[in-house]
């Protein structure tokens, strides 16, 4: 999770600690690497990108996810960098070419029916198009078996007889690259202190309901 997904978690994972109300579903949110002394160019548009790359993100996409599911996506925009002014303004990445993505496309969908608010995913590219990162979103198009997704009630039910009967205070979603599969994450609130709240956190596949893994997590305030 990078530092603006964190800090969106943050206070929205405070907001349900202070309310403690239950949720009924959950989000994946992308974000932004930070670049120090420069701000990229910032857009909520695909058309603001270069034609040649809006077309070559549109294509790829469709290749990875396939005709009928990339008719359901949204894009939201993303960054574009110019390396050249950023090294203008921080030398220190004059050295650090190869981990700065030129775009940074930002695209969604939604499944409210399900529980899923949005899952907003993201995928970087070079200058000329090639890609940098891979979407964070499962290639549908050669596992159609991933199309499946459980509802979230379902999904809180197998997080209830893997021992984390809830209330559930925070549920997000993410992508796990080892297992091209989206999964969702589950907090309950084990216990409060001061300046600080416990939680069991359990992750189980969006897909086919599989435990990944439990754990336990501490949040300061």
């Amino acid at each position: 999770m990078n530092r603006l997904s964190r800090l969106s978690f943050f206070w929205l994972l405070l907001a349900g600690t202070l309310l403690g109300a239950e949720v009924t579903g959950g989000a994946k949110y992308a974000g932004f690497r930070g670049l120090l002394g420069y701000r990229p160019q910032a857009t909520t548009r695909l058309e603001d990108f270069p034609a040649a790359i809006a077309e070559k993100v549109t294509q790829h996409l469709k290749h990875r996810l396939g005709e009928n599911f990339f008719t359901e996506l949204e894009f939201t925009g993303g960054q574009i960098v110019d390396f050249e002014k950023l090294c203008q303004v921080s030398p220190r990445y004059l050295t650090r070419r190869a981990e700065i993505a030129d775009y940074d496309v930002h695209f969604r969908f939604k499944r409210p029916d399900l529980g899923i608010v949005q899952y907003e995913a993201q995928i970087q590219l070079r200058t000329d198009g090639s890609i940098m990162k891979e979407a964070d979103i499962p290639a549908f198009r050669t596992s159609p078996e991933k199309l499946k997704f459980l509802s979230f009630s379902e999904v809180k039910a197998i997080a209830a007889k893997a021992g984390v009967p809830g209330p559930i205070e925070r549920a997000e979603m993410g992508y796990n690259q080892e297992t091209d599969a989206i999964f969702w994450r589950l907090y309950e609130r084990k216990s409060q202190g001061v300046g600080s709240t416990l939680y069991q956190t359990i992750q189980i596949s969006a897909h086919d309901g599989a435990v990944v893994r439990k754990d336990e997590v501490t949040f300061r305030q």
